[in-house]
């Protein structure tokens, strides 16, 4: 529960926004998570 909040609180202070070229491939396991991770430029949201 605590991760779920701390996602919501980053949700809403900052953006982010997909690297331009980098690929995005499931990779089926238990769950499915992303092949090569899921990299991305975080910067502050402007209010």
């Amino acid at each position: 529960m605590l991760a779920t909040l701390l996602l919501a609180m980053m949700v809403r202070r900052f953006n982010f926004k997909l690297l331009p070229g980098h690929p995005i491939k499931p990779e089926p396991l238990i769950t499915l998570k992303p092949r090569y991770g899921v990299k991305m430029e975080v910067g502050w949201r402007e209010i």
